[in-house]
């Protein structure tokens, strides 16, 4: 109805929040690609992230600044209002997602990923973060990381298209370990992934290190892994360490290594 079909990309500015993830179905249901934008953004970056998509219809949840194209606000959308079956849009060469990158050096570039590559990223195999790391006895993933990174395709495409439940940390448990730590103690979370430096953050109460034995498996990527880090981890849980990497043109991670006490 809004014109949205394959080539079309479909911009999501919003806080953190659940409704991200049918915001991204629907747009990739409809046949177009999603582009994560970060409310926090100064104006003049959404406006060149906007002049790169070429797009007439934007998402929003928390956002309240205005721009000269259609608005559709999540919080107030009517998920019931049509729930006829779409018939698949796609080819698998279609864009699926473009990614930018945090222009520290100059203005930040878009990565595009068709869907293809993210078919082959989720796919259950053992070289695989599906089947070589989140296996099939994982049913569950507590997702922290920001929407705008590639990593959250782990957290929410990936994880959808194999059953796996996501818990969806809201702002407060992102940022607590208090918080985080009860919520993973109150629910059957199998999965983290995360950043060394975002765990080392839920790791300073020394007191509150017990909810790490809840967890099966830990991913820590996107920057050096410290070996200080993951001996302390080895000593509060007998979750598997993998040691993940991979830019965000190969589609999320490219190279996993599960951590033992003879390979630090």
């Amino acid at each position: 109805a809004k014109g949205v079909g394959p080539g079309s990309l479909v911009p999501i500015i919003a806080k953190r929040s659940w409704q991200i993830i049918p915001a991204m179905l629907g747009v990739l249901k409809a046949g177009g690609a999603y582009m994560s934008v970060d409310p926090t953004y100064p104006r003049d970056r959404i406006g060149y992230m906007f002049e790169i998509a070429q797009c007439s219809v934007y998402l929003t949840c928390g956002y309240g600044e205005k721009w000269q194209m259609e608005t559709i606000s999540l919080e107030d959308f009517d998920y019931s209002a049509n729930i006829t079956p779409v018939p698949n849009q796609n080819t698998s060469d279609d864009l699926c997602y473009i990614i930018f990158t945090s222009g520290s050096t100059g203005k930040p570039k878009g990565v595009s990923i068709c869907h293809r590559n993210v078919v082959n990223y989720a796919m259950a195999h053992p070289l695989n973060v599906r089947g070589g790391i989140i296996r099939p006895e994982h049913r569950s993933i507590v997702s922290v990381t920001n929407t705008i990174f590639d990593i959250f395709v782990t957290e929410s495409l990936l994880s959808l298209v194999n059953g796996i439940c996501i818990y969806f940390a809201d702002d407060e448990e992102v940022l607590s370990q208090k918080k985080l730590s009860a919520l993973i103690r109150q629910n059957p979370i199998d999965v983290i992934q995360t950043t060394p430096t975002k765990m080392r953050s839920y790791m300073l109460d020394k007191g509150d290190l017990d909810y790490l034995k809840n967890l099966n498996a830990i991913l820590l990527g996107g920057e050096a892994l410290p070996a200080d880090l993951f001996r302390e981890l080895r000593r509060c849980t007998d979750a598997a360490i993998y040691n993940v990497y991979g830019p965000a043109e190969t589609t999320v991670w490219s190279t996993i290594r599960e951590m033992r006490d003879d390979t630090v």
